[in-house]
């Protein structure tokens, strides 16, 4: 049997790049309703936000029981460092 990494706590990073901030948000989750219900945490959290991009992966990383994304219409390239 495999082992993978799971989160435990949360996790929050920021990066000023190219006159932007970045804000990195992990969150322990086990299902995407638990997911879905802290992107809208942090839409309502930072309403001033251009892009709120999100993802999740439920279980092993190798063979997921759910993953999405959603790169929220973020330019192509645009945050490349």
């Amino acid at each position: 049997m495999q082992s993978y990494t799971i989160l435990t706590a949360p996790v929050e990073h920021r990066i000023s790049e190219k006159n932007s901030d970045f804000l990195t948000f992990l969150q322990p989750v086990q299902n995407r309703d638990e997911a879905m219900h802290w992107v809208e945490q942090y839409r309502n959290r930072y309403r001033d936000a251009i892009h709120v991009c999100w993802a999740f992966v439920i279980g092993h990383t190798r063979q997921p029981e759910a993953q999405a994304f959603s790169d929220d219409g973020e330019p192509s390239g645009t945050a490349e460092l």
